[in-house]
């Protein structure tokens, strides 16, 4: 069963819920998790390399780094680029900032007290993954947490400008754009009040001036957690606007918008953590509206689950987003949980659970999905490019970002609940029913129930009679819907009720109900009046023949008239799963369009429907009263009662229609030790067998309790396997709390058998002594020298740690002569042939020819003293006046010697 939430009521889950439960079952595929640095908090997402798919942007608030991941239709990330920027980060968001229509992020560092731009790089529009150095921007001391993109000047909306909430200093920055690549330019810091502790900052046009107005998620002072908004003035700033406030819960810690009742006007979600009390929160919608801008609803309680498979948990909602997961027009909601062991604090899987909008302002429960270790922000987004929103999550205690993989809503059977035709099968949504034809025939209608069944089958039909089951007037031949049902008069007395179709006092059990002051018990259970206020696992109150008393869900291929008497699948371990009563029969799952769940001989499993010429069918002649039957259409009364034609529709309780000689009779049932033809006869429910042709009323004997199987052991079914545990085949038949564990899971884990865990990594085996290696924690001794895991943590000097045949030891290389097989083996580093080799030796250098000094040519003659003087040379280089000093030497000698020029 599905537990609805809402500001003012809660929907009764009864066996026909008409057209009051219009959403669909949303469930999502958990993504692989993908390592970050330290600290994943904040996330979002945008498309940042060109392929139409939006890529998840993390930032972490211990680390200095902004991780953008790159997104597939799988949810799987291929690669990721991490950029440097600030200190200790905060809230991030996705924008055009400089209007190259490529998408740029923001982040916020209170550590530094900026804001900062990282401008996506591309061309023609489109990114191409790579990102400039970012921008810093000044914002305010102590400051901003959390960033939000809008148009607040008035610049025609051409220019994206940002504002920031600034925590600790109690204040909301607006910094407004300057064109191009000048950045941003800071309009001013605006005061709230002391203690607010803004934790979220929204922004979004509210009266329809096209400028964007600022919304505020104050959370300083306990118990007074409020939503703050601020208008406009039209210049960019917001000096002396008086803020209007709404009051939430409690603890606040995350906020969304949306429009949660269709209207067309922005409405907001606020996730309470309500820390006063364990397990407990609420979720308070702020409906919008023109004065005052919002209406706040009453919080929407809610518990968190006490147990996570099967360990006791204190669970914290972390964030909270908003979108049609699963399009059906209406905005969903989508809250992160963290989780703790509540014996002994250690952090446990966290969750995400999804609440399907009703289009009012109200949500169901949807879906739970089990996710890393300490979860916090989340971001609502198609990340797979299948125009379907799915979920990214940041988790903190793992390091971590995975995208829960919205999966495709499959198109719905006739009968089913619809809003648009898209969702049908048919194609055909009328009266928000899915219907067989695209049209009713005037005065017929799609949702009017066949007689006696609880679920709607899509064929129009003209209004039923009284005593039928309505949510609608005009569903009705009387025009009345009274307390659920066909009426006879507009409204019953106070104290009187009218699911018999006329106004009465309660009900005795076994007719049909749709609360519990309609029956005398004050009980009424899977729609009718019941002995019990809730039956046991896998057993429900309306099994045809046993009306009002809880009996055994029908297996798959029993005939039945309603879902809630077939336990044909089990998707929780706490009850079954009341969905698939097809064709008459309890069926194995929900067949398709072109399958029966009927078929002779099949009946309980989906299978083709037959594509030749049916064979035409004999109708018998209608049974007289008291003639054994097994369906209304066999009786000439129309009822089929205890297993005889009957002429009433339902025997009061303690009554049957089968006993012997009153057949077709309502009369009252027989005691012990009287003859009885079944065992709908006997006040004690068995008829035992005599031997001559005739039972007689007795105790039934005990059921002998089988020895269950406990969690973890090994079953071929799921009778064998303790409450609440199933025989999970899929793994080879073990008792499990799923059937089939979630992709990545399994219920054989060492420690864990019987529930389904994360499949713990298989641990890269460490390398030993002398294996290649890269870094030392690959090595089994921590040890990695020369790319060898190495006894020592460094050799001494003249040896090495890979030497060939002696690799994870330090020893001195090869001497010349010794074989090798490379050149780091050889003391020379010279390995030709499989030899060491003596390095070659060098050939000499021939000198450097001088360049040719030509002769100076000199000149002499005799001098007036009759001796030899030099005249000149001929030659430029300094050489010469080396040569004429020798010459003067020799002439003098010679002159001297009595010798001429």
């Amino acid at each position: 069963m599905r537990r609805t939430i809402s500001g003012f009521v809660a929907l009764v889950a009864v066996g026909f819920v008409g057209v009051g439960s219009l959403s669909a079952q949303v469930s999502f595929i958990p993504g692989e998790q993908r390592l970050v640095p330290n600290g994943p908090t904040y996330v979002t997402g945008g498309d940042f390399n060109g392929d139409g798919i939006n890529d998840v942007v993390v930032s972490s608030t211990v680390r200095d780094r902004v991780t953008v991941l790159f997104g597939t239709p799988t949810g799987v990330f291929l690669s990721a680029v991490e950029i440097p920027v600030g200190t200790l980060l905060r809230g991030v968001a996705v924008g055009d900032f400089n209007g190259d229509n490529i998408n740029d992020i923001a982040v916020t560092d209170p550590n530094v007290g900026k804001l900062f731009i990282i401008r996506g790089e591309g061309s023609g529009g489109r990114n191409d993954g790579r990102f400039a150095t970012p921008q810093p921007f000044d914002v305010t001391r102590r400051g901003p947490v959390w960033v939000a993109t809008g148009y607040f000047d008035s610049d025609g909306r051409t220019r994206l400008d940002a504002a920031t909430a600034n925590g600790a200093a109690d204040s909301f920055t607006v910094l407004v754009n300057q064109g191009g690549n000048r950045g941003l330019s800071r309009v001013g810091t605006f005061p709230l009040t002391a203690n607010a502790n803004p934790r979220v900052i929204l922004a979004h046009d509210l009266n329809g001036d096209r400028l964007d107005d600022v919304i505020l998620l104050d959370t300083g002072t306990r118990g007074t957690d409020e939503v703050s908004v601020f208008l406009n003035t039209g210049t960019g700033t917001f000096s002396g606007v008086v803020p209007q406030r709404y009051v939430v819960g409690n603890d606040a810690i995350g906020m969304t918008k949306g429009d949660f009742n269709n209207d067309g006007r922005i409405d907001l979600a606020v996730v309470n953590r309500d820390i006063r009390t364990v397990n407990q929160f609420s979720i308070s919608i702020l409906i919008g509206g023109e004065s005052p801008l919002f209406r706040v609803l009453p919080p929407l309680q809610l518990s968190c689950p006490s147990r996570i498979s099967g360990v006791a948990v204190v669970c914290t909602p972390q964030d909270i987003a908003a979108a049609d997961f699963d399009l059906d027009t209406r905005q969903d909601l989508a809250v992160s949980f963290s989780t703790r062991a509540a014996d002994n604090n250690a952090v446990t899987a966290g969750f995400v659970n999804v609440y399907t909008g009703l289009g009012d302002g109200r949500f169901e429960f949807g879906t739970q999905v089990i996710v890393g270790l300490g979860p916090r922000r989340i971001a609502a987004m198609d990340f797979t490019g299948d125009a379907i929103p799915d979920i990214a999550v940041a988790e903190f205690s793992n390091n971590s970002v995975r995208v829960l993989r919205a999966r495709e809503v499959p198109p719905r059977p006739n009968g089913a609940a619809c809003i648009v035709g898209r969702q049908c099968e048919s194609g055909n949504c009328v009266n928000n029913t899915c219907c067989s034809t695209p049209s009713c025939p005037q005065g017929e209608r799609c949702d009017i129930l066949p007689p006696r069944a609880t679920t709607l089958d899509g064929v129009c039909r003209p209004p039923a009679p009284n005593g039928s089951r309505c949510t609608l007037g005009a569903q009705c031949e009387s025009g009345r819907c009274v307390d659920g049902f066909c009426c006879a008069s507009a409204s019953c007395p106070e104290g009187q009720y009218c699911n018999t179709g006329t106004c009465g006092p309660p009900a005795g059990n076994g007719v049909p109900c749709s609360a519990p002051e309609q029956c005398a018990s004050g009980f009424c259970t899977d729609g009718v009046c019941c002995s019990d206020p809730q039956c046991a696992v896998n057993a429900a109150c309306n099994i045809p023949g046993s009306e009002g008393t809880c009996t055994t869900r029908l297996p798959p291929g029993s005939p039945c008239t309603d879902p809630a008497q077939c336990c044909s699948s089990i998707d929780d371990p706490t009850q079954c799963d009341p969905s698939f009563c097809i064709d008459g029969f309890c069926c194995e799952r929900q067949c398709s369009s072109s399958e029966t769940c009927g078929q002779p001989g099949r009946e309980g499993q989906c299978v083709p429907k037959p594509t030749a010429t049916p064979t035409p069918i004999f109708t018998p002649t209608p049974l007289p009263i008291g003639f054994p039957c097994t369906s209304d259409a066999r009786c000439i009364s129309g009822f089929c009662v205890d297993g005889v034609c009957c002429r009433e529709r339902l025997c009061p309780e303690g009554q049957s229609c089968s006993i012997p000689g009153f057949a077709g009779t309502c009369q009252l049932k027989r005691p012990n030790g009287q003859e009885c033809d079944s065992n709908d006869d006997c006040e004690s429910g068995f008829c035992r067998a005599t031997g001559g042709g005739v039972g007689v009323c007795d105790n039934p004997p005990p059921t002998p309790t089988p020895t269950k199987v406990p969690r973890g052991g090994s079953c071929s079914d799921t009778a064998q396997c303790e409450s609440f545990f199933f025989c999970n085949t899929i793994e080879g038949g073990v008792c499990c709390n799923q059937q089939e564990c979630p992709p990545g899971q399994s219920c054989r884990v060492p420690g864990n058998a019987g529930f389904c865990q994360p499949i713990p990594p298989t641990p890269t085996p460490r390398r030993r002594i002398g294996d290649t290696c890269s870094r030392p924690e690959q090595c089994e001794s921590d040890f990695c020298v020369h790319n060898v895991c190495c006894e020592v943590e460094q050799c001494e000097p003249g040896e090495r740690c890979d030497i060939t045949g002696f690799r994870g030891f330090c020893v001195p290389p090869f001497d010349v002569g010794e074989t090798c097989q490379k050149n780091s083996d050889c003391i020379t580093s010279l390995c030709l042939a499989g030899v060491c080799q003596a390095p070659p030796t060098p050939l000499p250098t021939p000198p450097t020819p001088l360049p040719a000094t030509p002769t100076p040519e000199i000149v002499t003659r005799v001098s007036r003293s009759g001796g030899c003087e030099l005249v000149s040379a001929n030659s430029s280089t300094p050489g010469w006046f080396l040569l004429g000093i020798a010459a003067l030497v020799w002439f003098r000698r010679r002159s001297q010697s009595g010798g001429g020029c």
